[in-house]
């Protein structure tokens, strides 16, 4: 599975600089998989570009309409946060913290890891360089 940390998810739904290569990507491995915070993630990201003029006024709800379009199609899987996650969670964060030298996990960032490596990820895509070193430490591959 290829699991997708939110700040790539939106690059899929908001023209950036690199969102080609994220499209491509989608198109190659197939259906893109996250956790159910990138719903609350992604709206707060498409409210923020909205507000400093990257979107017009009222694109953040049309975007969002259509990744919810998305999810209700299958062409973006959202995994629940349940109490098996929440084990998982403290699991990661504290063997993450615990070596030699620690490495810093943003809460956003450990429910992400815990829920690709909950669900057998064996790919993180994301850009964030800290949130790709942790998944690096569990075992994950990083695309890009």
């Amino acid at each position: 599975m290829h699991y997708w940390d939110t700040s790539t998810l939106a690059k899929l739904y908001v023209n950036e600089p690199d969102s080609a290569q994220f499209s491509a990507h989608v198109v190659a491995t197939g259906p893109v998989t996250s956790s159910e915070l990138a719903r609350w993630e992604l709206f707060r990201l498409l409210a923020r570009k909205e507000a400093g003029g990257l979107l017009p006024a009222g694109a953040a709800e049309v975007v969002f309409v259509r990744f919810e379009a998305d999810v209700t199609g299958g062409q973006v899987e959202l995994l629940p946060m349940d109490r098996a996650l929440e084990l998982r969670f403290h699991q990661l964060v504290l063997r993450l913290y615990r070596l030699n030298p620690a490495m810093l996990v943003r809460t956003l960032d450990g429910i992400h890891l815990a829920t690709a490596d909950l669900h057998g990820a064996d790919e993180l895509v994301a850009t964030d360089a800290n949130l790709r070193k942790c998944a690096a430490a569990i075992g994950l591959k990083i695309y890009p």
